[in-house]
């Protein structure tokens, strides 16, 4: 069950909705996230949602904090229960948070922090890239979306089993480079690296060192969320 969009549509369609909406429910009752969703529209969880604590590190953003249960039940839905459309919610935010909280030049590159290969193969797609592209779109005709322009190193796999802060920051060293077919792209250019959940920071500091080292001027990076400081647990 996805989010309800700020969207109007006709009685009819909606009545219809709800008749369907009712009886799949009680076929198959929603997963508790999905059924708190369900009753916000993205408006309501921007107001209600927790914010995350701003960052102490130059040009870095976590939007929203990943304890509030609304935040928690978009990362899931979209991690582990291929609800792909909250991606377009995510990246929206991202977007927005970005434009109200720093200062972006006159063209961005944005580009995503790609999840493991084999999360992406179990969910039928990468949510980094997802979100990414909704962020670029929602930054409007300033913003140049550049997909798969990180590659992640083979030996990486997912994270969840380096949970402490030191052991992340070992693990991630070296952990990205810039495909070879967007360098030109990136040289001198100002950069948006978006991923959905900031931890310990290991995944985007190293995204930003390969972006860097590619030849990008200024790096930025966005999360959608960020963990709360006494848990480095990611999902």
């Amino acid at each position: 069950m996805a989010p309800i969009a700020d969207t109007e549509e006709p009685y009819q369609a909606r009545w219809y909705r709800r008749i369907f909406s009712t009886l799949l429910d009680a076929l198959l009752p929603p997963h508790p996230d999905e059924a708190l969703l369900a009753q916000h529209t993205e408006s309501s969880i921007m107001k209600k949602a927790k914010t995350a604590t701003p960052i102490a590190v130059p040009d870095t953003y976590a939007v929203l904090s990943y304890d509030d249960p609304l935040v928690h039940g978009l990362i899931h839905g979209l991690k582990f229960r291929k609800q792909k459309q909250y991606a377009q919610m995510m990246g929206r935010i991202i977007a927005r948070a970005l434009v109200k909280h720093t200062s972006l030049p006159k063209t961005v590159i944005v580009v995503a922090v790609p999840a493991s290969k084999q999360g992406a193969r179990e969910r039928g797609y990468d949510q980094g890239e997802c979100i990414a592209e909704a962020a670029s779109t929602d930054l409007g005709e300033t913003a140049v979306y550049l997909p798969h322009a990180l590659l992640r190193a083979s030996h990486l796999g997912a994270q969840t089993a380096y949970a402490t802060r030191k052991a992340r920051h070992k693990r991630m060293h070296g952990a990205f480079m810039a495909s070879p077919s967007v360098k030109n792209r990136l040289f001198g250019a100002t950069v948006i690296a978006v991923d959905d959940v900031r931890t310990t920071g290991a995944t985007l500091l190293e995204a930003s060192r390969a972006l860097i080292h590619a030849g990008a001027k200024r790096v930025i990076c966005a999360a959608f969320a960020q963990t709360p400081e006494k848990s480095e647990a990611r999902i």
